[in-house]
């Protein structure tokens, strides 16, 4: 083994201290997809049960995804709808984007009492492959639908604040296509 040299420390730290946290938030925010509507299709999914009864180690809070599968989703987007109203026409992207989203089908309610995003996007894809198929489906045949399926994404941006440091991607809905590319 040998030893680093003085001038390797230096580089080191030197590096350390360009690449900042800031510059690092900064990259994240520039990455960010623009708001709008988008075509996308399911690329692959990953499913996973929750095995943490509590968020905390003092267990006072609970976890309300204990014991529940979700779906960690990685999307495509390949064109955005331009302009308003559902029969605006699609424009492909620059280049096809990656979007990442969970979904589950366990009814979870969040921190409001209202029914969680997860569960409710679920549904959404739900009901859409159900009205392609004419009939219902597994969670995995909804699932695999979509990866042969594309459908519309709803994804909104937004900016830093005091109460919210990051600037953040939010799907708002999801919807069947009315028109495709």
């Amino acid at each position: 083994m040998t030893s680093a040299t003085m001038d390797e420390v230096n580089v080191a730290e030197d590096f350390n201290e360009q690449v900042s946290a800031d510059l690092i938030k900064a990259a994240q925010e520039a990455d960010l997809i623009e708001a709008g509507r988008y075509r996308f299709q399911v690329e692959s999914y990953e499913s996973k049960k929750d095995d943490k009864e509590y968020f905390d180690e003092e267990q006072t809070q609970r976890n309300p995804w204990f014991n529940k599968t979700r779906h960690n989703l990685r999307l495509s987007l390949s064109s955005k709808r331009d302009g308003a109203g559902k029969d605006a026409p699609f424009t492909l992207l620059e280049r096809p984007r990656t979007f990442f989203q969970r979904v589950a089908s366990a009814t979870v309610l969040n921190s409001k009492g209202e029914l969680s995003n997860e569960s409710k996007f679920f549904g959404q894809m739900a009901g859409i492959a159900a009205k392609g198929t004419g009939q219902n489906m597994t969670v995995k045949e909804v699932l695999d639908y979509f990866t042969e399926h594309a459908a519309e994404i709803t994804i909104t941006k937004s900016e830093a604040t005091e109460k919210y440091p990051d600037a953040k991607n939010w799907v708002r809905a999801i919807k069947a296509l009315n028109e495709t590319v």
